[in-house]
């Protein structure tokens, strides 16, 4: 059998669950439909250059930053270039490459976006046309189509026209904001080297744009990230180092230096850097990445003792849906050999992510060395199942914890688009309301609403970290965006939590779409004998290449 026809096979034995979550929905009183995304929430898609005009290779991608740009100063929440690209790796779609509106709208939901804008580009004779179509998801209702014509010249003022018109259908702000702009020839520099995929041409086309408007913040940016990712640190934190205090992108700037500094081991001056920025912007990245320079720089016990533990703790008030942050507190505390804390925080990390190899990994270390054998032995079996990077030190009270084990928080965490997690919330009990979100995420699973079953089953977990039956949702969902790993990840500890056949199936499923036949032998075969004869495990085992 092709690996083709064993995907196949894995799909149709995930599809086994819908009769009995249908009627464990049922069965729960007090569940609402899920709340409306909000329509501010913005996905910008660059326009397609329809004619395929050699002029306009850049101009697409042009307006969609420039209308992104122009819709979070009216009052939108608009998804970051980033957060796009994100979106369509995970969907095995190149960055480049023209999609479809029904992907589009696939893309909408990874970034929790509500509305939608597409459009294209073309040369009318020595003016830019922009169409722009506006829809709201999930209905796919066109709500704008709008089309703009102007000198090229002109670009940023027809665009923010267009913004306008996006704002109105959205139903959020339209007034005059002010924004300042560089010369267009430095926007179509900048563009270039933002899609430039070879780094020295990425780098001359921002050089070249920073010559022609050399306070054009944006292209700094741009080119330190260029720097950072070819671990060129010293040239990163000069370029960034030139963003006056003065400037709207001085905070990323700030963040971007002091993430420098700690790359070249210079916690002291990152720590000096983040202080100076938490005073002004004391959000959960900058205090995340300020605990971890405090912990390099001496501590525990070091420089400023307790600073770390200060700093982390304010990033977990600061952002609690987070798990790195929990991570980082219970890790901090172990390095400072406060056990009872420490397991904790690092519980609560996994609250956030159940199936983190490496937090189970360090909070098995911390049991073991606060003499809880047996709970670590457990921990250090999960761990095991999730990863094997661990085995040399997770659970053993001998071995020292790791140094070198913290989460830096990067430059893409300070656009990160929050989303709405309590809306429509029952009340009562922990259990009752983990029963609640998970009738709702089963429902939304039903009818094709992934992102938002997504974000119900990560309640769940968040309210009861080992519910099985939330895990094995979980599971179904990222096989369904073809998060295959992840996917292995939750119904692993599904089975951990809850050793069902049904769970082996699924687990099996999932190691068939991944390509693994022993793994997929072994978890339907133990299936078989957890429930002899079982129908969804026999398909398994028949489909496998006999031995």
């Amino acid at each position: 059998m092709t690996r083709g026809a064993w995907r196949v096979v894995a799909v149709a034995v995930l599809l086994l669950r819908a009769s009995a979550e249908a009627a464990q929905a049922s069965a729960v009183s007090g569940a609402g439909t899920a709340a409306a995304a909000d329509a501010s929430r913005v996905l910008v898609m660059p326009f397609e250059n329809a004619d395929h005009d050699p002029r306009l290779v850049w101009v697409g991608e042009a307006v969609a930053l420039l209308l992104s740009d122009d819709v979070q100063a009216m009052g939108g929440a608009a998804a970051s270039r980033a957060s796009r690209l994100e979106a369509l790796e995970r969907l095995h779609i190149p960055g480049g490459a023209t999609v479809t509106l029904a992907t589009t709208f696939r893309v909408a939901a990874a970034v929790g976006a509500r509305t939608i804008v597409t459009g294209t580009v073309r040369m009318r004779e020595t003016q830019v046309e922009v169409r722009a179509r506006v829809f709201q998801w999930p209905d796919a209702r066109l709500t704008v189509d709008a089309t703009e014509q102007a000198p090229l010249a002109q670009l940023f003022a027809m665009v923010e026209r267009i913004a306008r018109r996006v704002a109105a259908g959205a139903m959020f702000s339209t007034d005059d904001v002010e924004r300042t702009h560089p010369t267009v020839g430095a926007f179509e520099q900048y563009v270039k080297g933002v899609l430039a995929q070879s780094p020295a041409t990425a780098i001359s086309y921002l050089d070249a744009a920073l010559r022609e408007a050399p306070t054009f913040d944006e292209a700094r940016l741009a080119l330190w990230d260029r720097y950072d990712r070819q671990a060129n640190h010293a040239q990163a934190l000069a370029v960034v180092g030139a963003v006056p205090a003065t400037s709207p992108h001085a905070v990323s700037a700030q963040f971007r230096l002091a993430l420098s500094q700690l790359a070249m081991g210079r916690p002291s001056d990152a720590a000096t850097t983040l202080r100076r920025l938490a005073t002004t912007s004391p959000t959960a990245p900058v205090l995340n990445n300020l605990g971890i320079a405090e912990l390099r720089r001496g501590g525990p016990g070091g420089a400023s003792p307790g600073a770390e533990l200060t700093a982390l703790s304010q990033a977990v008030a600061a952002d609690a849906s987070d798990a790195d942050y929990a991570f980082n507190l219970g890790y901090a505390y172990a390095l400072a050999r406060d056990g009872s804390a420490a397991v904790h925080w690092l519980r609560e990390a996994l609250r956030r992510a159940p199936a983190d190899a490496e937090t189970h990994a360090v909070l098995a270390s911390v049991l073991a060395a606060s003499g809880h054998a047996p709970e670590a032995a457990r921990e250090r079996e999960l761990t095991q199942r999730l990863s094997s990077g661990y085995d040399t030190w997770a659970g053993r009270a001998e071995v020292a914890l790791p140094r070198g084990l913290e989460r830096i928080k990067d430059a893409a965490a300070l656009v990160t688009m929050a989303s709405d997690a309590t809306t429509g919330a029952p009340g009562g009990s922990v259990a009752e309301m983990a029963q609640w979100y998970l009738a709702r995420a089963t429902r939304l699973a039903d009818d094709g609403r992934d992102q938002a079953a997504a974000e119900d089953v990560r309640r769940v977990l968040f309210l009861s970290p080992y519910d099985p039956a939330a895990l094995l949702l979980e599971g179904q969902l990222h096989l369904r965006a073809g998060r295959v790993r992840e996917a292995i990840q939750s119904l692993t500890v599904a089975v951990w939590s809850d050793e069902t056949a049904e769970a082996h199936v699924l687990l099996a499923g999932a190691h068939l779409a991944n390509g693994d036949e022993a793994e997929a032998r072994e978890d339907a075969e133990r299936a078989l004998l957890l429930m002899p004869g079982y129908p969804p495990a026999r398909a398994v085992i028949d489909a496998l290449p006999v031995r």
